[in-house]
């Protein structure tokens, strides 16, 4: 098929994102934005070690877990969501990561007990795993050659900034207003920022529908995505939380025990999420469908709301 004729029965391939420098410029701006909260939520529970520990009467060891969990869950799931990423769309990783860290982080300032706040700080690794491959692709869609390397510099300064500003702002909220409202300064940004990550435009995909309809789809299909993405993770992390939380009850059995099982139930739902993920019909191969001329073979490929396809 002819590429004037494809382009004119394929309106949204000339619509695709503009390659301005200025709305370049925007998606780096907003992008480093998001990379300096993630580094803000990452490091804000080192600044408030000391309270929490009074408060929720932890010892060393559990504090040293807290301060390694999100590592733990990040590093077995950064691969995986980079994979599904560059399958399905990375503005769609981007907003769910941003998401799911910040709430976590949020839900960190009504936490109880140990394994409440370590659930928390696993999610925020979880959230955070999928962010950096899928914010660098976009990056580099916008910006070649040479241009790139300053680019990928500028949206670094984000890990800098946001690890030094995440121990003093917590310290400072901490001293001034309590630990628990740290997390939740810290934590109710990224909502706002995730929802402008919606509407950023990928240079091989279609470009986002208008904010009131993705609003309405979200609405319309959120349920449907929570269940089908979300809850076989919320369920052997649930699993692992409530044996830990039971083995807790018994002063003679380490906590190192309930937090290996917290996290054994972690990685599981991790795995379980991403196979789910790789073999849902939106991420299968387009099907061959006959052309309405009836002398070639086009592709067509499923549609939903989870799932761009490439032009």
């Amino acid at each position: 098929m002819p590429r004037r004729q494809l382009a004119a029965e394929r309106p949204d391939i000339q619509k695709s994102a503009p390659s301005t420098r200025t709305y370049a410029v925007y998606v780096l701006g907003l992008l480093t934005l998001v990379n300096l909260l993630n580094y803000l939520d990452r490091n804000v529970v080192y600044a408030v070690f000391e309270p929490i520990k009074r408060d929720l009467r932890l010892s060393d060891a559990q504090l040293g877990w807290l301060g390694s969990a999100y590592i733990i869950v990040l590093s077995l799931a950064a691969l995986p969501l980079g994979v599904i990423g560059d399958l399905r769309s990375r503005r769609s990783v981007i907003t769910l990561g941003v998401t799911i860290w910040s709430a976590a982080t949020t839900a960190g300032g009504f936490v109880k007990q140990f394994w409440q706040l370590f659930t928390c700080r696993a999610l925020v690794g979880f959230g955070e795993a999928g962010y950096a491959p899928a914010s660098q692709a976009i990056i580099a869609q916008y910006y070649k050659g040479r241009r790139r390397a300053f680019a990928i510099g500028i949206y670094s300064v984000g890990m800098a900034l946001g690890g030094v500003l995440g121990i003093w702002f917590g310290g400072v909220i901490a001293e001034q207003y309590g630990w628990r409202w740290a997390f939740i300064v810290m934590g109710f940004p990224g909502l706002v920022l995730a929802l402008l990550a919606s509407r950023l435009r990928e240079l091989d995909r279609r470009p986002p529908p208008p904010i009131v309809e993705t609003l309405r789809q979200w609405w319309r299909h959120g349920m449907h995505g929570v269940t089908h993405y979300v809850m076989p993770l919320a369920i052997c992390a649930g699993v692992g939380a409530a044996l830990a939380g039971f083995l807790s009850l018994f002063e003679g059995i380490p906590s190192q025990f309930g937090t290996a099982l917290f996290g054994i139930g972690t990685s599981v739902g991790i795995a379980w999420t991403v196979c789910g993920s790789c073999r849902s019909p939106c991420g299968a191969p387009p099907k061959p469908a006959p052309s309405p001329r009836g002398h070639s073979t086009t592709f067509s490929t499923p549609r939903s709301s989870c799932c761009e396809p490439r032009h």
